[in-house]
């Protein structure tokens, strides 16, 4: 065989499989972001004499029961506001189960003859976005909120993403007290005897030592570098608005209305977790000045990094604090609050774990606040 042959089978042997390739991408669906998890479900059967598996329409129902447990297990991880928005539309999502988890894969399944039941084990995926735009359209029904009047929500915000940079520690301070008592005593006696004097004494020395005091011990003083990441106030931005409500940027409110710098309260956090009451009256009367009646302050604390055990890459842990006040009132009154909560972000470096752990972390702390709003029926 010529090697012009050769090349020539060679690159349509390869053409082929390449081919073969491509259609079998092009076949299987797109995977939908999402969470997977288990569910599992069990039903009263009779099983056969020959048979330990179930007829058809039997199995389907534990699968479909399995599918619900599924769902359940992945919501009782929401919070208390979240997991009442899932309560009112609930029944909703049931009824059409298979637009919101991918076709379940079953692990186990069989029949307990001790319970005469038949049971199924399966994985599947949830489909997060599909169900959170499901929750961001769902009404509350909750009665509470119902009773409450509508108003629509303007929301502007600070939040400050810090880092450690110096960690001042502090000795134990200790006092200590030392009383010495002495009980001193003695003893004589005297008398005749034959004519003569006869005297004796004793004398006795005692001496008690008393030791106390008290140890005081005083918290590290962290300072912090503090930034404000265009991308984690978008991302915010972005929840906020896709929930209804309506976003202001804080640096207009200041620079409208009168309120302190975005600067000077960074330089707040750097050093403290709260700001001062002069800093905090100062935002929230510009923002009232404004027509923004809630105004929400958090921080994003980024940790140290590690090595994520199973992917290998770079890990960055972020705890998230954060609280928003309703300012239509006299009084500024605690309308949501969030934390501290953390969560994880990977990379290949320590600089794409931090960015990408702020993002989640930015993000997961808007649609909690969000979430707590509408739980209130507020947009």
């Amino acid at each position: 065989m010529s090697a012009n042959r050769t090349r020539t089978t060679l690159f349509a042997a390869l053409t082929v499989i390449c081919a073969g390739f491509a259609g079998a991408l092009a076949s299987s669906p797109a995977r939908a972001e999402g969470v997977e998890i288990e569910g599992m479900a069990a039903a009263p059967y009779s099983s056969g004499l020959f048979s330990g598996r179930a007829d058809e329409k039997t199995r389907q129902q534990v699968l479909l029961l399995a599918e619900y447990d599924a769902l359940g297990r992945y919501a009782a991880n929401f919070s208390m506001a979240k997991f009442k928005l899932y309560q009112g539309v609930e029944h909703d999502i049931k009824a059409h189960i298979e637009d919101y988890i991918s076709q379940p894969t079953v692990v186990d399944e069989g029949y307990r003859k001790t319970e005469s039941k038949y049971f199924i084990v399966i994985r599947t995926t949830i489909n997060t976005n599909r169900l959170e735009a499901e929750l961001n359209g769902a009404p509350d029904h909750g009665g509470v909120a119902q009773a409450m009047p509508q108003r629509k929500i303007a929301i502007s915000f600070l939040f400050v993403a810090r880092s450690t940079s110096s960690v001042k520690s502090f000795n134990d301070r200790v006092t200590s007290v030392e009383v010495n008592s002495e009980d001193k005593s003695a003893k004589q006696s005297q008398g005749l005897h034959g004519g003569s004097a006869k005297f004796s004494s004793s004398y006795q020395d005692t001496t008690v030592h008393t030791t106390g005091g008290n140890t005081v011990r005083q918290a590290d003083q962290v300072t912090y570098v503090v930034s404000s990441p265009e991308d984690m106030n978008a991302s915010m931005s972005q929840v906020f608005s896709d929930n209804g409500f309506d976003v202001y940027d804080y640096r207009d409110v200041s620079a409208q209305c009168g309120g302190a710098k975005p600067e000077t309260m960074y330089q707040a956090f750097s050093s403290s977790d709260i700001l001062s009451r002069e800093l905090r009256k100062s935002a929230f009367d510009a923002a009232k000045q404004c027509s923004v009646n809630t105004f929400a302050t958090g921080t994003l604390d980024v940790g140290l990094q590690d090595t994520d055990p199973v992917t290998g890459q770079k890990r960055v842990y972020v705890s998230v604090r954060a609280q928003l006040n309703d300012l239509s009132g006299p009084l500024p009154r605690v309308l949501a609050s969030v934390g501290p909560v953390q969560y994880s972000g990977l990379g290949p470096d320590q600089q794409v774990a931090g960015r990408n752990a702020l993002l989640t972390a930015a993000s997961e702390a808007a649609k909690e606040i969000s979430n707590q709003l509408r739980s209130k029926g507020l947009n």
